[in-house]
């Protein structure tokens, strides 16, 4: 297999062009997209600005499982 690297950015429309591959056209390729470190934040905090709620915050939780409420 034949690899081909190069840097590139992404477009404001979310389009990654890689220009001057040495491919023919109709060649099948494999393409692999790497993000930098700390670049996609997105991955490593998915639930990041989702809403939240709590549904009775002033209850106790799993209450039966400590041996002093026994």
């Amino acid at each position: 297999m034949e690899y081909y690297q190069v840097e590139t950015k992404v477009t404001k429309d979310g389009k990654v062009i890689v220009p001057g591959v040495p491919f023919k056209a109709g060649d099948k390729v494999k393409v692999t997209i790497e993000s930098p470190t700390g670049q996609n934040s997105k991955k490593s905090y998915s639930l990041r600005g989702q809403p939240y709620q709590y549904q009775n915050p002033f209850l106790p939780v799993a209450d039966e499982d400590w041996d002093s409420a026994q």
